[in-house]
Formats: structure tokens, C-alpha cells, sequence
């Protein structure tokens, strides 16, 4: 509160001695006050902005003072910092903002397959149905194991899972068969048991997936290359270590070194590269460590995320 009133009599005082000569003195204690409102309530306030108001409301004082040249320089010292405080946050803007979009595309895909499993189902039905209607009986059994082993591939994708970890192994699970690329997932414990919020446990797993997969159809462009995706997690001396094994075509030597650096950086074209910023970042936050190695045409990605919850 306090906070608030400083900042609200720096922003009339600003306002008073710049329009002293133009503007009656409550014409201006209105619009300072409104300035400082509308700051608050539609820009976030923070130390900078604070510190620039000050050094603006000081600046009345000084101009004309020997000590001028310092108090510009320091003023755009203060304004480049804000600056760049402001790129910060804009850059975290636009990643949660592809985290939500990725996120969004996850459950209308799963969505998608549910109701064309649901189609599916109708229409196996109703073949068992025809079938046994003409007694035949051994062709019955045969088209009933072949669904069973359809479902037993899907339970294995997402055994043990919770709802949202689930949708995303099983959605990226269909997409890779359907690129005939070989999936597989080697969980010694479940993705859902990570001391990850759902919701990020999502995004990593699900960038770690789509990465992989992107590169798998890269690397089957040339004939006769298979793609190939092992996702395998397991727990040891109080870490997750969760790892990513892919198919891919040769990493230019710049983009590898690069690839977890930084936004921008990708080997998709139309893509902005924020997949792997989005990964390097949950690992972060959760206090873990990131190894990735691209030998030859092989691509691994290993994270270390300590079981403890922050």
C-alpha cells in the first residue's frame, strides 16, 4: 500500500512540474492520479518502473544542476535495464503461450482418436456380428484376437497413467504407427509419478515426443531408414531419469551444440524452435539436469529431475 501511494504522488508530482506552465495544478493532480491507476491496473508494476518514475521526478530538480550529465546516464542505464526486463517477459509470455497452444492440440487430438476409436468399435461390432450371423465361427475368434491386440498395445502406452500423461503417450503412440515409425515406451514407473505439475509434465513429455517424432519423419524421407522412438523412464539414487532415443537425420554441427541454448533454434522448418526451450526450462525450474548426445543418425535426450517437489 505504501508502495502504491509513493508511486501515485511521484507520478502527479511528474506530471505537474512537465505541464507547470500549461496546466492549471489540480487539472494535473487529476491526470498524475490517473496515470498512476491505470499503471496498476493494467501494467505490472515492479522495482524499474518505480526507480524510473523517481528518476524522472528528480530530474526537475536537476537539470540545470552540475551533477545533469550523470543523472542522464544513469537514467538510461535505468531504462535499458527495464527494457530488457520487458524482453524477459515477453519471451516467458510467448513460451506459456505455446505451452497452452501444444497443450490445447494434445486433448483435440485425443479427442479426435476417441471418437474414431468409438467409430471403430461401432464397426467391429457389428462385423463380429455378421460373422457369427453365418457361422463362422474360427474367422470370429481370428478378428476378435486382432482387437484384442490392438487394445492390449494401447493399454501398454498409457498402463498406470493419469489422465492428462495418458492422452499424450497414447495420442503420440497412434501418430508414430501411423507414420510407420516403430514407438516404444520402457517405463519402470509411471510418467504421472514425477514431482511435476501435470500440466508441465505434459509439455516436456510431450515436446520430448513430437520432437522425436518430427525427426523420425525427417530421417524416413530417404528410403530405406527406419524411425525409430524409445521413451523409458526409471528412478535411481533419488532421480528421474527420463530418456528420449530417436532417428535422425545428421544434426549440422551449430544446431546441435546450440539446440537446448536458446529459442529459435530448430531443425523444423516453419517451426520457431520453442520445443526445446520449453524442456530446457521445466527441467530448470525443477532443479534437474539436461544431456543430450546426436551421433551420427541417433538423437538422445536424457533428463535428471530429483524427487523432491519445489
Amino acid at each position: 500500500m505504501i508502495n502504491k501511494v509513493l508511486y501515485s504522488a511521484l507520478c502527479i508530482g511528474h506530471v505537474i512540474f512537465a505541464f507547470k506552465e500549461w496546466l492549471p495544478i489540480g487539472v494535473s493532480i487529476l491526470i498524475g492520479a490517473v496515470i498512476a491507476y491505470k499503471t496498476y491496473k493494467y501494467i505490472a508494476f515492479d522495482r524499474y518502473m518505480f526507480l524510473l518514475q523517481a528518476f524522472l521526478f528528480a530530474f526537475y530538480f536537476l537539470v540545470e544542476h552540475e551533477l545533469a550529465p550523470i543523472f542522464i546516464v544513469s537514467l538510461s542505464v535505468l531504462i535499458l535495464i527495464y527494457s530488457s526486463q520487458l524482453v524477459k517477459q515477453l519471451q516467458t509470455l510467448r513460451l506459456k503461450n505455446t505451452a497452452i497452444d501444444s497443450q490445447q492440440l494434445q486433448f483435440n487430438e485425443t479427442f479426435q482418436l476417441i471418437r474414431k476409436e468409438r467409430h471403430d468399435y461401432l464397426k467391429h461390432i457389428a462385423a463380429i456380428q455378421y460373422l457369427l450371423e453365418k457361422n463362422e465361427y474360427d474367422e470370429t475368434k481370428s478378428y476378435i484376437n486382432s482387437i484384442v491386440n490392438q487394445f492390449e498395445e494401447t493399454n501398454l502406452s498409457i498402463k498406470g497413467e493419469h489422465g492428462a500423461i495418458a492422452s499424450v503417450l497414447h495420442t503420440n503412440f497412434k501418430r508414430a504407427r501411423a507414420k510407420n515409425i516403430t514407438i516404444n515406451y520402457q517405463l519402470e514407473v509411471p510418467i504421472s509419478s514425477m514431482p511435476i505439475a501435470s500440466a508441465q509434465l505434459v509439455e516436456l513429455v510431450g515436446n520430448m515426443l513430437e520432437n522425436a517424432i518430427d525427426a523420425c519423419e525427417q530421417r524416413q524421407t530417404t528410403p530405406g531408414n527406419q524411425g525409430i522412438v524409445e521413451l523409458s523412464l526409471r528412478k535411481r539414487s533419488g532421480l528421474f531419469i527420463i530418456t528420449c532415443q530417436n532417428s535422425t537425420p545428421i544434426l549440422p554441427v551449430k544446431v546441435a551444440d546450440e539446440l537446448f541454448m536458446s529459442t529459435g533454434i530448430t531443425t523444423k522448418e516453419g517451426h520457431e524452435g520453442f520445443g526445446t526451450a520449453i524442456i530446457q526450462t521445466i527441467v530448470q525450474k525443477h532443479h534437474g539436469y539436461l544431456e543430450f548426445t546426436a551421433e551420427k543418425n541417433i538423437f538422445t535426450l536424457t533428463c535428471k529431475i530429483p524427487d523432491v517437489l519445489y
